[in-house]
């Protein structure tokens, strides 16, 4: 009996001294919007010096976070100096006035860090068909939309599940940028100069041929010395001079796939596979299949069997 007490008095001690000689990080987020402002995700590294330039990322329990309406505590955290970088949702448009934050933790007590919205400009893409007022694409379907300049590489957004012939987007840095949207089944849409302005909305008009007669269609079937849990999820056009994606398209369960309304030119065909790797988690692998030319306003129709003889990376 008096060696579990001195164990649990121990294990007391131990915690006591990891709480006094721990310290914790209050993150403040401000925001207008009350329930868009908690912040789910973000990476937290731990630097070596003051200087931030060698870090390791720090393995938080869940436990050790608590979340509140417009703030987060990290506890229980080593004395040092700490990177904190938020992750911003796929299905939000939320974004801070820096990419990461530079914190000192006290040995014992709380640092205070404040997180600012970004107050940007907006965007607003009307989708429009050749012949028809709107274009609304099936729910089935997903959107890309990513944004570049030499200051942003990083601004992505995905939709799912539309249901709309308009798109918006808020929180965007003001500056120009070259603005892609790729909407599956269907070519990139490449707009280049595009201005962001600061508290402003911008209005986009893109314009979609279901009726096209440029493209890709086709089949392609694993080999049988592929799994059943092996399957084919996606297809991509990768420009071939910049291996940029210019098409991409889901892959049905018999092996079919279309891309239309494709601008002409040299492309790649990438496929995404879906597998298990020992551990039985899924993992995806991509295969550079063919190289092939796109006329105008032709289909390209193939039919590939694929087998394991082909190198695929593993992402």
């Amino acid at each position: 009996m008096k060696v579990k007490i001195r164990i649990f008095l121990g294990i007391v001690f131990i915690l006591l001294c990891i709480s006094l000689f721990s310290g914790n990080l209050v993150i403040n987020i401000s925001s207008e919007n009350s329930k868009e402002a908690l912040m789910k995700n973000f990476d937290l590294l731990k630097c070596e010096t003051s200087a931030c330039k060698e870090n390791v990322e720090v393995f938080i329990k869940e436990s050790n976070i608590k979340r509140e309406q417009n703030r987060i505590i990290i506890e229980n955290l080593k004395k040092g100096y700490y990177l904190l970088i938020p992750r911003k949702e796929k299905s939000s448009f939320y974004y801070f006035e820096k990419k990461y934050y530079k914190v000192k933790v006290p040995e014992m007590g709380a640092s205070n860090i404040t997180l600012k919205k970004l107050k940007g400009g907006g965007i607003v893409f009307k989708l429009m068909g050749i012949k028809e007022k709107s274009f609304i694409p099936s729910k089935s379907r997903f959107i890309n939309v990513w944004f570049e300049n030499k200051k942003y590489n990083d601004l992505f957004f995905r939709f799912e599940k539309i249901d709309k012939s308009e798109i918006s987007i808020k929180g965007i840095p003001a500056g120009d940028f070259s603005v892609n949207f790729l909407c599956e089944g269907f070519g990139i849409k490449i707009i280049k100069d595009v201005k962001i302005v600061k508290g402003k909305i911008t209005n986009l008009t893109l314009f979609f041929n279901k009726n096209s007669k440029t493209g890709i269609e086709g089949k392609i079937i694993c080999g049988d010395i592929f799994s059943k849990e092996e399957t084919i999820s996606l297809v991509e056009l990768l420009k071939k001079t910049n291996l940029q994606r210019y098409g991409v398209s889901f892959v049905d369960k018999n092996g079919e796939f279309k891309i239309i309304d494709v601008e002409p030119g040299k492309y790649k065909l990438y496929i995404t596979i879906k597998s298990l790797n020992s551990k039985g988690q899924e993992v995806s692998l991509n295969f550079g299949l063919l190289d092939l030319k796109i006329k105008k306003n032709k289909i390209l129709k193939i039919t590939e069997v694929i087998d394991k003889k082909l190198q695929g990376k593993i992402q």
